[in-house]
């Protein structure tokens, strides 16, 4: 049975000018509370935590995102990076600027299948149409977990119904597990994907250590590195204090959090979604951890599949490579690839670097 059954009452209105309709149109309501007052968004749940944070940043990809119709863009990254605190923070950079009404947020977790998610967006539609709204900002959160939901999408894109809006996705790894990124050739506008990483140790110092960090020029070609590197030298006793702790901690918005409270909170929080990722794959958690226990004993010397297989108790290097992609496409591990610098040409064949996207997972597998 669909989530949202009925359609829009249209004579019922309340003062606010907003439709008061059946079930459907007040669940869309609840998660978007701005329609009413657009200072809500300063009580939104994901908004009063950024706020109550010491240490809170914006991404800077949030700048990056077209807002210029039709586009579908997708935002990718590992759990618990601040996904959904950054949609948030962008819904309300866009309240300053356009008509509540037209921005549509929606969680997917509770919808069972593309058919709700279908429900949902044409709910909002019709709201809009009512609204007098022509341009919307469509941002469905957690998308990946409604089953088949690249076909809702797909299913109103080519019904010309998303023509004038942006649509932006959110979801966790398991959109490049799966390649379900790539089911939209010729739909996706002016869209882009994106993914929002762990801070980088020079953006942690621009959030934590900011007197610090303005006094590190950033090098932006080979040529400066000498010059800059060496006007950086005076600060090196400060910059290895703060390496440490980032070291330490990590980039992850929880790993950060525990600077100053419960580091053991945030190290179960993300080798859970290590193991959830594994399983959800069809993939052994055992041989997964045999895997990454193999390749930190090496790191950072270059390693082959068949290097890694002779260390682990199933001795296929295509099982190796197939373990390591999955790590890859959930965002835990980068690969780089041999280089022919002559030909411009990687070497896939050759033996590899690998390295995890962030310090604290370094303790978690080890």
């Amino acid at each position: 049975m669909p989530f949202f059954i009925g359609i829009l009452n249209t004579e019922k209105y309340i003062n606010i000018g907003i439709l008061n309709t059946d079930m459907n149109l007040q669940t869309l309501m609840d998660m978007n509370p701005w329609w009413r007052e657009k200072e809500l968004i300063e009580k939104d749940y994901d908004i009063e935590k950024w706020k109550e944070k010491k240490h809170s940043w914006i991404p800077k990809i949030l700048n990056e995102i077209n807002l210029k119709p039709f586009a579908l863009h997708i935002l990718l990254g590992p759990r618990q990076a601040g996904k959904t605190t950054a949609v948030k923070l962008l819904i309300r950079e866009q309240l300053k600027l356009r008509d509540p009404k037209s921005i549509f947020y929606f969680n997917c977790e509770a919808l069972a299948d593309y058919k709700e998610l279908i429900d949902v967006i044409e709910t909002y539609l019709e709201f809009k149409a009512d609204s007098d709204i022509k341009h919307a900002l469509i941002i469905l959160d957690e998308i990946t977990l409604a089953r088949e939901w690249p076909r809702a999408i797909k299913f109103l894109i080519d019904r010309g119904k998303l023509k004038n809006d942006v649509v932006l996705l959110t979801g966790s790894s398991s959109i490049a597990v799966k390649g379900e990124g790539e089911l939209f050739p010729g739909r996706r506008g002016r869209g882009k994907d994106f993914i929002l990483w762990p801070l980088s140790f020079r953006q942690w110092l621009k959030v934590l250590e900011p007197n610090l960090y303005k006094k590190i020029s950033p090098i932006k070609n080979f040529n400066e590195l000498k010059k800059k590197a060496t006007s950086a030298i005076i600060w090196l006793d400060k910059l290895n204090k703060a390496l440490i702790k980032y070291m330490t901690y990590g980039g992850f918005p929880l790993g950060i959090d525990a600077i100053n409270g419960n580091k053991e909170e945030a190290k179960q929080a993300y080798l859970s979604w290590i193991k959830t990722a594994v399983l959800k794959a069809d993939r052994d958690d055992l041989i997964a951890r045999q895997i990454f226990k193999a390749i930190l004993e090496r790191m950072p010397s270059a390693l082959s599949w068949e290097g890694i297989a002779k260390q682990i108790e199933i001795k296929s290097p295509k099982t190796v490579s197939a373990y390591v992609n999955l790590f890859k496409t959930m965002f835990a591990l980068i690969v780089l690839y041999n280089v022919d610098i002559s030909k411009k040409t990687i070497k896939f064949g050759k033996s590899k670097k690998m390295h995890l996207i962030d310090p604290l997972l370094l303790e978690l597998l080890e």
